[in-house]
């Protein structure tokens, strides 16, 4: 790994210099996580000539990608881009207050673009080297649980994850606020979806959504990627939710899409493996109707503790058997039951000829 220090003008790496600057890179935050409160802080330090913290990147080619800095680099480009006017709230302001960028005078104007900044760029880095200075770097708002989990996960799952949460049914019927979504609750939320379709080994394929059980998964996930097969049926549940609810219903939280999300999953199972065909608007009509009948045992489960494994399987479990109930069929358990171990013993046993 090779690291490099230097000073480069506001202008010169905003408009292209001698390399593209880019924001984005996949493990990176979203953009706007900072309110106008924050930018226009930063905007006030450039003009008042503080000092802001170094940026930091990583080179690939002719590309500097961000490690450390998007929000400062995204702050300042969308200021001189005139997409916010600075805040009243930041002291010592004065007559700055609510100008965007073009009401500057153009000796203030000036001063930004010809502010400069410290950067430091490291070369020749692996993707698990800029993983690891990504998490070490990051020195602004502290990275929240599924920002540093995200990092683990790796380019090829982070991106299906990201690419799934674009999808209509995430951005248009779950029900996340703004702000949850610029924390990437959205994409902790998919991750909590893989982790309870994956096909992992018996003994782990039972989960709760504790940071440390989701962790731990993202290695899984890491080291062994989203199988296409299970990729194409994540897409598809998509479809299919987005056709099964209007938007706005109660139900479509972060606690619930997961156990709604598997179901879609067996659906899709059982509409391939059996003469049923359950429709995307049935299945609608299902969830409302045990939304509005839900069980005290449900209702527990989604309390105080609602991420611990026990309540996690104890809401798919009491939602699974209102599914079978409701349709008349059985999900094929991935899971083996109590009678599927014994037969598997005895089966071991004669094969041993005991």
């Amino acid at each position: 790994m090779k690291t490099t220090k230097s000073q480069q003008t506001i202008e010169s790496l905003l408009k292209g210099g001698s390399a593209q600057v880019s924001t984005e890179l996949v493990i990176q935050r979203k953009e706007d996580i900072w309110d106008r409160k924050r930018k226009s802080l930063l905007i006030h330090s450039l003009l008042m000539g503080y000092p802001i913290p170094s940026l930091f990147f990583a080179k690939e080619g002719d590309t500097l990608h961000v490690l450390d800095g998007k929000q400062r680099l995204t702050s300042i480009q969308a200021f001189v881009d005139d997409k916010y006017a600075l805040s009243a709230s930041i002291a010592n302001i004065g007559d700055l207050a609510g100008k965007k960028f073009s009401e500057l005078d153009k000796e203030l104007q000036r001063k930004i673009w010809d502010y400069q900044l410290d950067l430091t760029v490291v070369e020749e880095t692996t993707e698990e080297e800029m993983e690891e200075l990504f998490v070490r770097w990051n020195n602004g708002m502290p990275l929240v649980r599924i920002e540093t989990t995200r990092v683990i996960l790796g380019q090829s799952v982070h991106k299906f994850i990201r690419e799934v949460t674009e999808m209509p049914f995430f951005k248009e019927k779950v029900k996340l606020s703004n702000a949850n979504k610029r924390r990437c609750v959205d994409e902790e939320l998919v991750l909590q979806i893989l982790a309870l379709a994956s096909k992992r080994e018996a003994s782990k394929r039972e989960t709760g959504f504790s940071g440390n059980e989701l962790r731990d998964f993202a290695y899984e996930l890491r080291k062994d990627d989203v199988k296409e097969e299970l990729r194409s049926d994540i897409q598809n549940a998509c479809h299919d939710l987005n056709k099964a609810f209007k938007g706005g219903e109660e139900f479509l939280k972060k606690l619930h899409v997961p156990m709604i999300f598997k179901l879609v999953l067996d659906m899709q199972e059982i509409n391939r493996n059996t003469n049923l065909r359950i429709a995307p608007k049935q299945f609608g009509e299902f969830v409302v109707n045990f939304w509005n009948n839900r069980p005290e045992e449900y209702k527990n489960a989604s309390m105080s503790g609602s991420a611990r494994k026990e309540n996690v399987q104890k809401r798919l479990s009491i939602m699974t058997q209102a599914f079978e109930e409701h349709f008349g069929v059985k999900v094929l358990r991935d899971v083996p039951t109590a009678d599927d171990e014994v037969a598997a013993s005895v089966k071991t046993l004669e094969e041993q000829g005991e």
